[in-house]
């Protein structure tokens, strides 16, 4: 009994600064069950700012899956502080919290000027990836063309013109959008990238050209997700290219 007391004592001495600072911790730590119930303890603390708390809050049951919670914790941000410095990431992460219906209303009124060019451009993206407009997808390229969702970005662009349009010219043009993604950076979506386009040029008929970008791969990719798949048109394509000897030799 005198053991709990003094623990909770020891709880109620700690300033509310310093249970933030846990809190956040707690989060950067990926314990972001912990870290809600610390946030929510903090709940009400007048000597901490409630447009911080509650934004900290939202994310907590955005990591958590509690997409109800995390709106309504960004809902209050966007009613109670609308010029608060977290407002429009606010905005942004509560549609994307959102039904779709939801995500459809509350993404296009973050496309205003108004709004800092990477949370509109984000907002943008999911529009575009939602409702599969090529302009919001080409919209969100032209205001933040180094972001971190404009690799994204190209290659569901790639994937609307492809499927949009048997014109030669506007295919070459989704296959090189395409690589570049593949050839700007490493990991899965630059693999990803550079195996569409090969598969691409190769439903084209562009047989040479896809030769060369399937060995490319396979190359770059020896045990990648398409590896055997890439072997296989490789062999094709230097087949109906007339390159029997090549053709023969990937078999």
């Amino acid at each position: 009994m005198i053991f709990c007391a003094a623990v909770m004592f020891a709880a109620l001495a700690v300033a509310p600064a310093d249970r933030l600072a846990l809190a956040d911790r707690l989060f950067s730590r990926g314990m972001y069950r912990e870290a809600r119930a610390e946030y929510s303890a903090l709940d009400g603390e007048k000597s901490l700012r409630e447009d911080d708390l509650a934004y900290r809050l939202g994310e907590c049951c955005r990591m958590l899956g509690d997409k109800q919670a995390a709106r309504s914790a960004f809902k209050r941000i966007i009613s109670k502080f609308p010029a608060s410095p977290h407002a429009d990431r606010a905005r942004l992460l509560c549609a994307l919290s959102g039904t779709e219906d939801e995500q459809k209303a509350e993404l296009g009124l973050l496309d205003t000027d108004r709004v800092e060019a990477g949370i509109r451009a984000s907002a943008l993206y999911h529009l575009g990836v939602l409702t599969g407009s090529a302009d919001a997808l080409e919209r969100c390229l032209r205001l933040d063309p180094k972001g971190r969702l404009a690799p994204y970005a190209k290659l569901r662009l790639s994937d609307l013109m492809l499927a949009s349009s048997s014109d030669p010219s506007v295919r070459r043009k989704a296959v090189s959008i395409m690589l570049e993604v593949a050839f700007g950076g490493g990991g899965e979506l630059a693999e990803d990238a550079l195996y569409r386009a090969a598969a691409a040029t190769y439903a084209d008929r562009r047989h040479s050209e896809s030769a060369t970008l399937l060995r490319r791969y396979i190359k770059t990719y020896p045990a990648g997700r398409y590896a055997k798949e890439a072997v296989r048109l490789c062999a094709w394509s230097d087949y109906l290219s007339g390159r029997y000897a090549d053709a023969a030799a990937m078999c």
